[in-house]
């Protein structure tokens, strides 16, 4: 009798503090699911329209996403100036902009204009590889001016697609894997 009033008494002890640490557990939960994702509000073609109207006009030579300060970094060629605009990805928000005189290549780049828009090449950037474009430049290439544009398709594989920027045609597509 006394054996199976202690094993009872055991038992109960044992429901009693399993009771008690699952319900602390249940207490300290987060009200919010919690994740690792980041959510963009706004698309890199927003970014470059409100860096653009931020500083009034002007080329832009590169846009892309930086995935851990959650913004996108446009750069953009106005008069002898190169602008560096920070637009947070989630508001729209200009968090910053940087000024300096522009480089010779960057001078070579303003005297000649881009007959295809950064949305038709963006385009055709696509057609050639599906992804998400994470970086967009347009550089002055043997004398000639073209987006450089990288795409990354899927885990570990980037494709770099350079398109004309006067005519649209495609000059070179590299798949890089890492």
């Amino acid at each position: 009798m006394k054996f199976k009033s202690k094993i009872l008494i055991g038992t109960l002890i044992v429901i009693e503090l399993l009771g008690t640490s699952a319900c602390s557990m249940t207490n300290n939960k987060p009200n919010t699911p919690q994740t690792n994702e980041t959510t963009q509000i706004i698309d890199e073609v927003r970014a470059v329209e409100i860096a653009s109207d931020e500083v009034k006009g002007g080329i832009v030579i590169s846009s892309h996403v930086d995935e851990v300060t959650n913004k996108y970094e446009v750069h953009i060629l106005k008069g002898n100036k190169n602008y560096a605009v920070d637009v947070d990805s989630l508001t729209g928000k200009v968090l910053g902009i940087e000024q300096s005189v522009q480089s010779d290549d960057e001078s070579k780049l303003q005297n000649v204009s881009p007959k295809i828009s950064i949305k038709d090449a963006r385009q055709i950037a696509l057609n050639r590889a599906s992804g998400t474009i994470i970086e967009f430049d347009l550089d002055n290439s043997n004398n000639s001016l073209v987006y450089d544009i990288l795409i990354s398709t899927d885990y570990s594989h980037e494709v770099n697609v350079i398109v004309d920027a006067i005519n649209g045609e495609v000059l070179k597509v590299e798949k890089i894997t890492y």
